[in-house]
């Protein structure tokens, strides 16, 4: 079912009547400071708050990079301070077991927390799951494409 370009507008436009945007060419070229050279352009059935707003309000408008303050700049790996070595304390060192054993430092080999390398060892153990479950219907899929069709 083909519809005439009339029907289709319409149906897109049911209450609008096909009025055409005007655009006042008062001056060929606008200058950039001057807002006011800029052509005008009148819409019809335009609604007040959907004009917009004047160059000059626009001008005052302060942009992102003036509202989003300056962060605080990246260290590089030099620059990283030293990892904390929490060490623990006995109050009585008689009385505590192991009291002469050395006081244990919580680093990790890697520098990482150790929330983040089980978060990371849980990512790694599901992209396997998903590797092997993608395997597994391939698999499936191949037989279904060379099984005799009846």
């Amino acid at each position: 079912m083909l519809m005439s370009t009339s029907e289709e507008a319409q149906l897109i436009r049911p209450d609008q009547d096909d009025t055409p945007i005007v655009v006042k060419d008062e001056g060929a070229t606008f200058v950039r400071s001057a807002p006011e050279s800029l052509p005008h352009i009148t819409v019809p059935d335009l609604a007040p708050d959907a004009a917009g707003m004047s160059a000059e309000a626009l001008a005052q408008v302060p942009t992102l990079t003036e509202q989003v303050k300056a962060s605080e700049p990246v260290l590089t790996e030099p620059e990283l301070p030293a990892q904390e070595v929490m060490q623990v304390e006995v109050s009585h060192q008689e009385s505590m077991p192991g009291a002469d054993l050395p006081p244990m430092s919580m680093t990790l080999p890697q520098g990482l927390p150790s929330h983040v390398e089980s978060w990371l060892q849980q990512c790694q153990s599901r992209i396997n799951q998903l590797t092997n479950e993608i395997h597994k219907l391939n698999d499936r899929l191949d037989q279904i494409d060379h099984k005799p069709k009846a």
